[in-house]
């Protein structure tokens, strides 16, 4: 019994020590200052003639780095940025800047400009690598039957795309790919995701309350993909810029003082888990994203999102609470400090 208290005790320890080198992992690698907001980035092409024009539409910081409001007013700037987005088989293609134009009158700068690139003749499909300020991209092709489009996560990229058009894809295609992207916006990088996962398999010990929570997440999302088509709402950037936190600070002081899960909380993760559905939506319908593909793309999103905090809270289970769940200390020794450690972390990012 006395080994198996001060196993406990380490493995509370070492967990509270892994959420804090994570944490501040994440924070180092995020440093850089992407200029991306959470809104994506529109990017449009067509082809005219031998020409191929790609629009550009994004919104970035005031201030990136220490520069000037006017960083992104140059166009070397913007071509530098830029080199190597386009590319005809295994050449990058030379890309002219034109067309920029800045509005300041908000809290972000939006900015828009036109990429023109020349075709090499024998050239059939265009492939884009997009840089990485460019955060999430809604891509769409026009003026060809069947054009291609699609959302793609930050770090993801299409494949070639015929200039010709046909690349339309199924609903089935746009779904799976959203899955992935549900998945990726919480591992490896989505830092309060991951304390969210946590936090839900620290509550209580036993699997039942982790099973509880898990499936009001999933009603909340079930709940939100089918009123899409019935309900048109776009929640505020303020609602889901601190949605996240919030629900992390509140779940973290719910472990720390409570011992029962509370009907408050289940339904604290079903509407959290709607926000984020209706959230992503209307996303999708401020860059136009078509609308039969938005029920699909934001169905597979919900999904890859409650498969990836499902995975987390897994993980937790297996790796702490199956083995030390119903010890009279787990509360003491784990739940307790790592709570804490998540809310010190918490209100540290938010106010320091």
């Amino acid at each position: 019994m006395r080994f198996k208290e001060k196993t406990l005790r380490r493995l509370g320890y070492l967990f509270q020590l892994m959420c804090n080198c994570f944490a501040l992992f994440v924070l180092l690698s995020q440093s850089a200052g992407l200029a991306q907001s959470s809104d994506p980035t529109l990017v449009d092409f067509r082809r005219e003639g031998q020409s191929l024009f790609v629009d550009v539409t994004l919104e970035v910081s005031p201030r990136i780095d220490g520069s000037s409001e006017h960083f992104f007013d140059e166009t070397a700037h913007l071509a530098r940025m830029t080199d190597g987005m386009v590319s005809f088989g295994n050449d990058f293609a030379s890309l002219l800047v034109r067309d920029v134009q800045i509005d300041e009158t908000g809290a972000v700068i939006d900015l828009a400009f036109t990429l023109v690139a020349t075709i090499p003749s024998e050239a059939d499909a265009v492939t884009f690598r997009w840089p990485q300020v460019f955060g999430a991209v809604v891509l769409r092709q026009h003026g060809v039957p069947e054009p291609f489009g699609g959302y793609f996560a930050q770090g993801q990229f299409p494949e070639a795309i015929p200039l010709a058009g046909g690349a339309s894809r199924s609903s089935q295609d746009i779904a799976v790919q959203n899955f992935i992207s549900g998945f990726d916006s919480v591992w490896p990088h989505g830092l309060e995701y991951i304390f969210l996962a946590a936090l839900i398999f620290l509550k209580r010990g036993w699997l039942r309350p982790m099973v509880a929570q898990l499936a009001a997440l999933g009603f909340g999302v079930a709940c939100a993909v089918v009123a899409l088509p019935f309900v048109t709402w776009a929640p505020t950037q303020v609602l889901m810029t601190w949605s996240l936190p919030v629900v992390v600070l509140i779940l973290a002081l719910d472990n720390f003082v409570m011992r029962v899960l509370s009907v408050w909380r289940l339904a604290l993760l079903f509407g959290f888990a709607v926000l984020q559905i209706f959230g992503f939506s209307a996303a999708l319908n401020s860059v136009s994203f078509a609308n039969a593909h938005v029920m699909p793309a934001t169905a597979g999103y919900g999904l890859g999102f409650l498969v990836a905090i499902s995975s987390g809270v897994l993980l937790g289970y297996l790796a702490l609470a199956i083995w030390y769940g119903h010890s009279l200390k787990y509360r003491g020794r784990v739940i307790m400090p790592a709570s804490l450690t998540v809310l010190g972390w918490e209100l540290y990012r938010l106010l320091g």
